[in-house]
C-alpha cells in the first residue's frame, strides 16, 4: 500500500507531465466521476490540482473511478488528461 507522502509525488508528477509544455492556463478544473455522479473541483494553479487531487486518491480513493483535468487556455477549454482510478 502506498503512503501518503508516495500518493502526493506520484500526483505532482503525474499533473506536471499533464502540463507539460502547456501555456497561458488560466484555470483549471479537477472533475472526479463514477458511474452515478460527478463532482467538479475548481483549482487556481496547478499546486492546488495535486493538493485536491491527493486529496481525493488518499481520502476518497473508493468513490470514484476517473479524474479529468481540464484549463481554460485562452478562452477556450482543454484537456490536459485523465486517470482511471482503480
Amino acid at each position: 500500500m502506498l503512503n501518503k507522502k508516495e500518493i502526493e509525488y506520484n500526483v505532482m508528477s503525474l499533473v506536471s507531465t499533464w502540463l507539460f509544455d502547456a501555456k497561458d492556463v488560466s484555470h483549471f478544473t479537477l472533475i472526479l466521476t463514477n458511474d452515478n455522479a460527478e463532482t467538479t473541483i475548481d483549482c487556481n494553479s496547478s499546486e492546488e490540482v495535486v493538493s485536491q487531487l491527493s486529496s481525493a486518491l488518499i481520502n476518497n480513493s473508493e468513490k470514484y473511478t476517473m479524474a479529468t483535468l481540464v484549463g481554460v487556455v485562452g478562452e477556450k477549454d482543454k484537456k490536459f488528461g485523465e486517470l482511471d482510478i482503480i
